[in-house]
């Protein structure tokens, strides 16, 4: 059976009132079309809505509602329509631990004709029993869906039960509240301690938690407790959490030890096992958490403390103990060589030591026939060979001569006049000279070395083997 109204989430005016017959349970559905004001109110996506009350008897219940848009709809329990009377109900919206609106109705219970166990007269016991063996036939048909259903709804009840402050959680009243290393010490420490029992930590802004390990965004973890006492009395209580998100699998541990009333210095981070050709992305703001041997790829929009204010990649070695660990955090700009080293001992970490690149770097560098050539991030570039050429040498100049001038190409292009040096090997002993030379006007010097050969006798055909060096920009 379903039932639809109006529910207005602005106060004010008389409270809407829906009418049920007491003992109804499970057979009439309430669905409410949700208004603010004069415009529907649409219930956000991810959003949770519960319907509370309490009976004229004082006592209260609790249970949830689904939704769609501005629908909204429950099914009356046992107990909200256990009591006759009038039952002030209210109806709320919440998301991520922030309630978005509210609103209040009055559930109107009937009274029933016969009580939840009726004291029948013999003479119409017969046709009740009747019928009260035709419902049970019909309950036990329908045993596997309500039992399946009554599941779902003491899980739901369940987490609502673990709600804490700051939208953590916990489980079988653990106490844990906001602080993460809130246990049970001295003649309280046991195992089945209220504070020591299995709890979970789920909060969507680890900023609200005290002593955490993940200190910004998404922190959803499993933690457990370990109490250990040795035959001489010396007491250690070790909290371990089995992180969830924002890295799924890593374990974190940190131990209190109660003959000095204090905590190890630190968390200790036991991380999934990052192959060395496989970087995991970093979701910790601050570069001192990562402490785990690994890879990892740190954004400067989400980690703002890289040692040059960058991106990059940090890679993070750890001794067996864990109480020595280098960080190495390599720029994203690799062309800048930025590398930047530091080591965390004595329970502290030192300061970086940084490695900046070379005013310039060869950025390329290869061959093009006999050359071989460099180019540097300034913009400089060389290139030299050792090569044969075969020419004459047969103008006269004085008592030496000459030959014309001879080009020969870069493989680099030069965007002015570089700088040449020409060498060249006498053959059979014979005197011979290579010089740089200008060309004519109009010629391109910035694409070819221009050489001219000098002898002591004229020659119409010499093979020499010459060397070449050029420099510019």
């Amino acid at each position: 059976m379903n039932q639809t109204y109006s529910l207005n989430m602005i106060p004010g005016g008389n409270p809407l009132r829906v009418p049920v017959r007491q003992f109804d349970k499970g057979s009439r559905t309430i669905t409410m079309t949700l208004w603010n004001g004069s415009g529907a109110f649409s219930v956000p996506a991810g959003s949770a809505v519960t319907v509370e009350g309490t009976k004229p008897d004082g006592k209260s219940f609790s249970s949830t509602a689904s939704f769609s848009g501005a629908s909204v709809s429950f099914t009356v329990t046992e107990q909200m329509a256990a009591v006759a009377g009038d039952v002030r109900c209210q109806l709320t919206v919440t998301k991520s631990g922030t309630i978005l609106g509210s609103a209040t109705f009055l559930l109107v219970v009937e009274p029933s004709a016969l009580p939840e166990d009726p004291d029948l007269s013999e003479t119409v016991f017969s046709s009740f029993q009747q019928l009260k063996n035709a419902a049970q036939t019909a309950a036990s048909n329908a045993a596997t869906s309500a039992n399946a259903a009554a599941a779902s709804a003491a899980e739901a009840d369940a987490y609502k039960r673990w709600l804490i402050p700051y939208g953590a959680w916990r489980r079988y009243d653990t106490q844990v509240s906001t602080n993460v290393l809130a246990i049970a010490t001295g003649d309280n420490n046991t195992l089945t301690a209220e504070q020591n029992q299995p709890a979970t930590i789920m909060t969507e802004d680890a900023s609200t938690l005290t002593n955490s390990p993940v200190t910004s965004g998404g922190f959803w973890a499993r933690r457990t407790v370990y109490p250990v006492s040795n035959p001489t009395g010396s007491e250690h209580i070790t909290v371990e959490l089995e992180e969830y998100e924002p890295v799924l699998g890593r374990r974190w541990l940190r131990t209190y030890y109660a003959a000095t009333g204090k905590w190890s210095e630190k968390w200790v981070e036991i991380s999934p096992v990052s192959p060395l050709d496989q970087m995991v992305s970093g979701s910790s703001a601050n570069i001192n958490d990562y402490t785990g041997a690994g890879l990892y790829w740190l954004n400067k929009t989400t980690v703002t403390n890289t040692p040059n204010g960058g991106s990059g990649m940090l890679i993070v070695t750890t001794s067996p103990t864990g109480n020595v660990i280098y960080q190495t955090f390599v720029s994203f700009n690799t062309s800048s060589g930025y590398v930047a080293t530091r080591c965390y001992t004595n329970s502290q970490w030192y300061n970086w030591d940084e490695r900046p690149a070379p005013a310039s770097y060869v950025v390329q560098e290869g061959t093009s026939g006999a050359w071989r050539y460099r180019i540097w991030s300034d913009g400089k570039k060389e290139c030299w060979l050792i090569t044969t050429i075969k020419h004459e040498v047969k103008q006269a100049s004085g008592s030496l001569y000459y030959s014309s001038t001879v080009p020969y190409p870069y493989p680099v292009s030069f965007t002015g006049k570089p700088t040449v040096y020409v060498g060249v090997r006498s053959p059979n002993n014979k005197p011979i000279w290579a010089i740089p030379s200008t060309p004519a006007s109009g010629s391109d010097v910035k694409n070819n070395a221009y050489m001219a050969f000098v002898t002591a006798t004229s020659t119409d055909s010499i093979s020499t083997d010459i060397s070449i060096y050029a420099c510019g920009v």
